[in-house]
Order: C-alpha cells, then structure tokens, then sequence
C-alpha cells in the first residue's frame, strides 16, 4: 500500500481495527484450523483402520500419515497467520474531506467521492457506504471511533443536513 500525500488543509480521519478484534480474529482462525486439523485426522485413522491396516499397513504407516498431516497443518497455519496479520493491520477507512476511502493489503482500494455517495446504510457488522457506480464499502463496527465516523457519514447520506 502506497500513502498517497493527502493536501496539509484536507481533514482526515482514519478509523483502523482495535488491537482485541486482531487478537479475536487470531484465535477463531487458530480455533477454525486446529478443528480442521482434527477432522483430518480422525479421517487419516478411519481410513487408516477401515482400509490399511487389513493390507498389512501398520502402525508406523498411520504414525507417517499423522506426522505429516500434523507439519502440513504447521506450515498452512503460519502462513494464514501471517497473512490475516497483514490485512488485519493494514485495514484502514479514511475519511476525507471529499471522499470516503478502505484500503486493505493485498485488496485493490475503494474510493467514492463525498458527490458520488447514493446511500448510506446502518447494518449490524457496520455501515455500509455505496456510490452511485455501484461501488461500496463497510466501515465495521470493530473499528476504533466508530460513533464519530457513524456521526460524519450520516450527513453524507442523500437528502441529510448539510454539515461542516
């Protein structure tokens, strides 16, 4: 993500992801995965004991099978990890003086311009602002100062009051 340089008599506000949402998201992909994990494994015994063993497999095949089902899952949850870390954090919604912006890594940026905005609309995981191009973004509920960018974005709205 490349910061663009915003003019020093633009207002911005920027609204990023508490540190306990990172955190919380952490464990529920840790939690997701090490269920999947499980899964598989109870999968790899079943074949193992339904299949195998009658064939003459024994239990260091169904040891193998565990072991290198067990780094697979090591491998694939650090490279989520990583990757839900670097998103997560780069999460970001400005709110510009004309335009309303969500930037998030390795995801192309939404832009809609203050004049563009067709509605914007209360849902229960946020707000969600959409243009007239059929462009829209969220602004979760989880990120810090929510309530002011909830204030800022009413009046951008169709129809609202004109506000500073």
């Amino acid at each position: 993500m490349i910061p663009r340089s915003i003019p020093p008599y633009m207002t911005v506000e920027r609204y990023r992801f508490r540190e306990d949402v990172l955190h919380a998201a952490a464990r529920r992909t840790r939690r997701r995965l090490g269920l999947t994990l499980v899964s598989a494994a109870a999968l790899v015994v079943a074949a193992w004991a339904l299949a195998l063993r009658g064939r003459g497999a024994g239990a260091g095949t169904l040891a193998f099978s565990l072991v290198l089902l067990g780094a697979l899952a090591a491998l694939s949850m650090r490279r989520r990890m990583g990757r839900l870390h670097a998103r997560w954090a780069s999460f970001e919604v400005r709110l510009e003086d004309d335009a309303v912006v969500r930037e998030v890594a390795g995801v192309p940026p939404v832009r809609i311009a203050r004049a563009d905005v067709a509605g914007v609309e209360e849902r229960p995981e946020g707000l969600v602002v959409r243009g007239r191009s059929g462009a829209a973004l969220l602004v979760p509920r989880d990120v810090d100062g929510f309530a002011r960018a909830r204030e800022a974005l009413a009046r951008w709205a169709p129809g609202a009051a004109p506000g500073p």
